[in-house]
């Protein structure tokens, strides 16, 4: 017999997880809600209706609770309050990288253990990020844990994933959707249609960013026919990865996973189109983001996902000509985030991609101070300390900073290894 599973409202779950711990904070350091409710200027019934989950406090309010409840020197704690409740930790580099996604799947599945809707999220969160091992751990140990046939298809589609074999990982794939649709007891699996769409759109869309990867490889090279060789493999897995995602939207237009995924297709696709076919995925893209930065589910994407999506809109804004918002855009990221690698390198490419459009490329006495705005970009960029900063493998071959390679090769060398050594 297949293992029950909750569907449960992630609103409601987010509110309950905040209550639960808010109650174990406030025994743990001995408060009753009468105390908690004097030390913080509110009432008990208050107190009572967050721990409910009937009440969802401000940020204010919050942070008030958590100075209260935790001393000075635990931060770490106050922030994993305030992420129970939705908000931005205040040591904000630690939750950068995708390990404030591992940690919110993780700390999930410790709740409800049988939730494979997570649990499957968990080990494409991995993949992605070539944590391949690791996924393939929890892969074998999901074997044990899961027993109905939906599940154990899913799981060999992303074992086979983790292998980089994408074909048999898409069959497979394909095989747990024709199960459950044939399944009268669906929500036994805690599965939606749509969740096993995402995934198989996440299949295809992995393999397509691979070709489309070699493809700039192969341009930066000077290798004309085999980038387009490997330009026609990644169109065809992109165009099946959007019209995956799409049909999934047609079920569920709000899901904001889905909306994301959507739009990093359009914004890979618009790389490998000729200039004239381009211009439609730019713009596809650049509204698939904005639903994204708009959404007001948009935290369920963690934020790194977040913060990279909304970088990439602003690229997106370049790529499209709109300068203007890409800068604005920019400019709000990096203020936010000043230590942030993604936003410096973005910049450097609106620099280039100003070079290229204006200028037509050239280095000129207009031009100038766009070539050492560039510089300065990937500079930065570079310096950053961070495991997932891909500055100077990307600079080499971007065509955003061709300018920057043909014209200034030292300065653009010396920025990169200047960032080296700083790092």
């Amino acid at each position: 017999m297949a293992k029950q599973a909750k569907v449960k409202n992630s609103q409601g779950e987010e509110q309950n997880r905040l209550g639960g711990l808010l109650a174990q904070l406030r025994q743990q350091h001995g408060y009753s809600m009468q105390k908690l409710a004097q030390a913080t200027g509110v009432s008990a019934a208050y107190i009572c209706r967050i721990e409910s989950g009937e009440r969802r406090p401000s940020r204010d309010l919050l942070q008030t609770l958590a100075d209260v409840l935790i001393p000075e020197t635990s931060q770490a704690e106050k922030d994993e309050l305030l992420i129970a409740a939705g908000f931005a930790p205040v040591n904000f580099r630690n939750f950068m990288g995708r390990q404030d996604v591992l940690a919110i799947y993780q700390k999930a599945l410790a709740e409800d253990p049988q939730d494979f809707k997570t649990y499957i999220a968990l080990v494409l969160s991995l993949i992605r990020g070539g944590q391949h091992e690791q996924a393939r751990q929890h892969i074998t140990e999901g074997m044990q844990r899961f027993d109905d046939m939906v599940q154990l298809q899913a799981l060999m589609a992303v074992l086979e994933l983790s292998k980089q074999n994408f074909a048999q990982a898409i069959r497979f794939q394909r095989e747990a959707i024709r199960y459950y649709q044939m399944d009268s007891e669906q929500s036994r699996v805690n599965l939606r249609h749509t969740d096993l769409l995402l995934s198989l759109g996440v299949m295809n869309f992995e393999q397509g960013n691979g070709y489309a990867y070699a493809r700039m490889r192969f341009l930066a090279e000077g290798k004309a026919l085999e980038a387009e060789e490997q330009a026609v493999l990644a169109r065809a897995s992109l165009a099946e990865a959007g019209q995956v995602f799409k049909d999934a939207l047609a079920i569920d237009a709000d899901d904001v996973y889905i909306l994301d995924e959507l739009a990093r297709v359009h914004f890979t696709l618009a790389y490998i189109q000729p200039t004239a076919e381009s211009e439609a995925h730019w713009q596809a893209c650049i509204e698939a983001f904005e639903q994204v930065v708009c959404s007001p589910n948009k935290q369920e994407l963690g934020y790194h996902a977040l913060l990279q999506s909304t970088s990439f809109l602003a690229l997106a804004y370049s790529k499209a000509g709109k300068f203007d918002k890409s800068w604005f855009t920019l400019s709000i990221v990096e203020a936010c985030l000043p230590n942030f690698w993604l936003i410096h390198y973005i910049k450097a490419c609106y620099f280039g991609l100003r070079i290229l459009t204006e200028h037509q490329g050239q280095k000129t006495a207009a031009s100038e101070h766009l070539f050492a705005s560039c510089l300065i970009g990937l500079e930065k960029a570079a310096s950053i300390a961070d495991e997932q900063n891909r500055t100077r493998e990307e600079a080499l071959i971007d065509p955003d900073l061709e300018p920057i390679r043909r014209h200034c090769a030292k300065a653009f060398q010396a920025s990169l290894s200047q960032g080296r050594s700083e790092a």
